[in-house]
């Protein structure tokens, strides 16, 4: 006996109707009619769709509708009374091998992959905490206020060593002209003033950024330098300087102060600065 969709379908191709032509004609998606004419309830929306469609491919033929309800009635009614028969399947025994052989080897592969994880992160522990990011810009700050320290402290050594060498020269040659007080004096004077004369020695009036190059462009000092900060600098040369503020550089030679690099709050951009200074 033809069911439903077996009398829906040969009529449908009897009358040389494509499943596109009838969706769109219906209004209906193929995918539906495709369904009805496999008897595939199941894909199906439910009722009363189910009926409502069947009723509107009927009626498009002309087909006898309420015979057409009817026997679907029927074929459904019959689907609920008589279940589905399950016959018993046999089961391989080799199954049961498979599955203990497959589980205890994803035991396995889990465990080795869990200590392997765990003792590649405990041995790289050191190399991810090795790893430095980059510098915000308090860190920045900080970082460059230690620099400055270091540069104060090997300024306070330089000057020291200085002194200390003074010291020793002037020791020397009142040693050695002892017997002469004039010649010791006029010697001492000399040595002194010669040193002196060696050195230009900036004394920061406040907090004021600095940068010197020498005659050969290389950088020696680009620093923000602190109220009362000391740099010295071998007068034999030349430098250029420059500073947002000269007014805060005041210039000193034979322990004398000579003079400011300018006025407060003047910009000096590679100011060449020597011996000579007045």
């Amino acid at each position: 006996m033809e069911k439903i969709g077996e009398i829906l379908k040969k009529t449908r191709k009897d009358r040389r109707v494509t499943l596109e032509e009838l969706s769109r004609n219906l209004n209906i998606s193929r995918e539906i009619i495709s369904a009805l004419e496999n008897c595939n309830y199941e894909g199906m929306p439910g009722e009363p769709y189910t009926s409502g469609f069947i009723r509107s491919y009927s009626n498009y033929f002309n087909l006898d509708t309420d015979f057409i309800i009817n026997k679907y009635k029927d074929e459904k009614s019959v689907e609920v009374l008589v279940p589905d028969l399950k016959m018993p399947v046999a089961i391989n025994p080799s199954y049961y091998v498979y599955f203990k052989y497959g589980f205890t080897s994803f035991i396995l592969i889990s465990l080795i992959v869990v200590f392997y994880n765990f003792f590649y992160l405990q041995t790289n522990l050191d190399e991810i905490y090795a790893i430095t990011p980059d510098l915000e810009n308090e860190m920045i700050a900080l970082v460059e206020e230690e620099d400055l320290k270091i540069s104060l402290k090997r300024l306070e050594d330089f000057k020291t060593k200085e002194q200390e060498r003074k010291k020793l020269l002037i020791d020397d040659i009142i040693k050695s002209k002892v017997n002469d007080s004039l010649s010791k004096n006029s010697a001492v004077a000399n040595i002194s003033e010669e040193i002196n004369e060696k050195t230009i020695v900036l004394k920061f009036l406040g907090d004021t950024w600095v940068q010197i190059k020498d005659s050969k462009d290389k950088l020696i000092i680009n620093k923000l330098m602190k109220m009362n900060d000391e740099f010295i600098l071998d007068a034999s040369s030349y430098y250029f300087l420059t500073t947002g503020n000269a007014g805060n550089i005041q210039v000193m030679k034979n322990n004398k102060i000579i003079n400011k690099l300018g006025k407060k709050g003047e910009v000096l951009n590679a100011f060449q600065l020597s011996s000579d200074f007045k």
